[in-house]
């Protein structure tokens, strides 16, 4: 950087500050004012190749505001075609239950289907509720070991939104403390309201 006299750096404009960047100067010439401990200078820092000094002090009066920094910003038109799902699990009152909710981010979700194990040596699966906005077609159909949940729109009247959650009951056979590695999500599927298939990601 350069330093300044406050006078000088002010007095700088668009035609004369070639002959001001152009020049080397590693020191600025303090001068130490005899009899006193208590010296003030009034100077002012510019970057070396700041040459509209945009980014260097503020002049008091500025003679080359005009030569301002352009700036420009990108915007995509990319949809993501990723959602996403997250599930907890709770014991309670002798009742074990697994919650799935979704966030579709910015897609027009139509349809999902989760396949939710569960060990049947410990659980007894005992049906589903939804949570859906308007009148989509909900399934919970138990496999033995898993548990095919989710939603389908077929006429466009709607769309899943991140108000959706399904719960999905259970009744322990035998005596758990907690459901910790006795429910988990295995395959996903997910599509949009063009039927394009959406990628589900699950934490």
């Amino acid at each position: 950087m350069k330093l300044y006299g406050k006078t000088e750096y002010d007095a700088i404009t668009k035609s004369n500050w070639n002959t001001k960047f152009n020049s080397t100067r590693s020191l600025f010439p303090f001068s130490l004012n005899t009899g006193t401990l208590n010296n003030t200078y009034n100077v002012s820092a510019t970057w070396v190749g700041d040459v509209n000094l945009s980014h260097s002090a503020q002049q008091s009066v500025s003679s080359i505001a005009s030569s301002s920094i352009r700036s420009m910003s990108l915007t995509t038109n990319v949809v993501s075609t990723d959602i996403q799902a997250s599930i907890l699990t709770e014991l309670v009152n002798g009742k074990a239950y697994a919650y799935i909710s979704l966030n579709p981010l910015q897609n027009e979700l139509v349809g999902t289907q989760f396949q939710l194990n569960y060990d049947n040596s410990v659980l007894k699966f005992d049906g589903v509720e939804f949570k859906t906005k308007g009148s989509p077609t909900n399934f919970g159909t138990n496999k033995g070991t898993y548990v095919n949940v989710g939603s389908l729109i077929t006429d466009g009247s709607n769309t899943l939104d991140n108000t959706t959650e399904y719960r999905i009951m259970f009744t322990p056979t035998k005596n758990i403390t907690n459901v910790l590695g006795l429910i988990s999500v295995g395959s996903t599927d997910a599509v949009n309201k063009d039927g394009k298939q959406l990628k589900v990601k699950v934490n």
